[in-house]
This record gives structure tokens, C-alpha cells and sequence, in this order.
């Protein structure tokens, strides 16, 4: 998604463990851990590193309202 003031992720609804955070469908996945969204490339190699994160802090758009999400990884995700 790219509004021109934002740009992300819309997020489907389709993960149990994002809907377990309370993403709901038509939200827009902006950043994780502070890093912006947007550059598929990019976002790629910080999904890998991500991996090892005990924690994500989820930055969403949701109604033009700004919203961060923390998610405790599981250690058997990592």
C-alpha cells in the first residue's frame, strides 16, 4: 500500500499468529522494530534477521490512527 504518507503491508487476515495480535484485515503493516516498510527487496533481508528476535514491535495503520503492536516471539519460531 502507498497513500503517499504512508506505505506497508495490507495485511489479508489470513495469519493466525498476526490475528493473535489483533490485526484485523485492511490493516497496514507501516514498520517492525522501528524499520519502515515498503521496499519488497529490503523488507526481504529484515525478515531474515527478524528471525532471531525474541520480540516485534508491529507498527500498524488502522482508520488513519497509528497503532504499535508488541509480539513475543515463541522460541521455537526462532
Amino acid at each position: 500500500a502507498d497513500d503517499g504518507s504512508s506505505s506497508g503491508y495490507v495485511y489479508d487476515g489470513s495469519n493466525a499468529m498476526l490475528n493473535a495480535v489483533n490485526l484485523r484485515a485492511g490493516d497496514v503493516i507501516t514498520a517492525i522494530n522501528g524499520q519502515r516498510l515498503g521496499d519488497v527487496e529490503q523488507d526481504k533481508a529484515l525478515l531474515e534477521s527478524w528471525r532471531s528476535e525474541s520480540q516485534l514491535d508491529i507498527e500498524i495503520e488502522r482508520d488513519g490512527t497509528i497503532l504499535t503492536v508488541s509480539y513475543a516471539i515463541p522460541e521455537q519460531w526462532r
